[in-house]
């Protein structure tokens, strides 16, 4: 029982420290995607 609890708390910080590592990406992706989106309609429109 300890065991699977531990195993679980580790799972669950890796899940936590790989977040947060991706949210400095996520706080990114919308943006280039806003600019790529804006790009391809200015694109398009032309």
């Amino acid at each position: 029982m300890m065991w699977s609890y531990k195993k679980t708390k580790q799972s669950v910080t890796g899940v936590i420290k790989r977040a947060s590592l991706n949210s400095k990406q996520t706080i990114l992706n919308p943006i280039k995607l806003v600019k790529q989106s804006f790009a391809k309609g200015y694109m398009y429109l032309k």
